[in-house]
């Protein structure tokens, strides 16, 4: 497993929102909206990078955790009312691939992505969100493995 460190600009997203448990999430209800998502994106204007969609997690709270999915815009026009707006700001990450060829489970890799972060010495910045997925537009989430770059916010120590 290859990881990297990469700093992405701010941006403005714009997507929707699920908020479960883990069970729920592991039972493929953020597939469900996945789905739909892409289906909507169209109607989504000023999009920046049509061919990327991100997820933002954010673990909090207890036994559960929220979870975006938007694509970047140049600016907010009217977007579709199920939706919002999201201000991702500037930020390091550790970062690493995963796709169906991966050795590791998802939740392996997160936890060797930690290791990583920790034996750095990095520490993890979770002030705004807890992680950032960056999935290929060509991702089916209902058949598909998941294939993208895991992005872990980190802070130098």
């Amino acid at each position: 497993m290859e990881i990297s460190l990469k700093t992405l600009n701010e941006f403005v997203g714009v997507g929707v929102k699920w908020q479960g448990t883990f069970e729920e999430a592991e039972n493929g209800d953020i597939r469900e909206v996945f789905a739909q998502f892409k289906e909507d994106v169209h109607s989504i204007p000023n999009r920046v990078e049509p061919q990327v969609i991100y997820g933002l997690a954010d673990h909090n709270f207890e036994g559960g955790f929220t979870y975006y999915l938007l694509v970047e815009v140049a600016s907010i026009g009217n977007i579709p009312e199920h939706m919002l707006t999201l201000q991702v700001p500037t930020q390091t990450y550790a970062c690493t691939e995963y796709s169906e060829q991966s050795e590791l489970s998802i939740q392996d890799t997160y936890m060797k992505l930690h290791q990583w972060i920790e034996n750095k010495t990095y520490e993890l910045d979770q002030f705004n969100f807890t992680s950032l997925e960056v999935y290929p537009n060509d991702y089916n989430p209902k058949v598909d493995q998941p294939k993208m770059t895991i992005h872990v916010p980190i802070q130098s120590s």
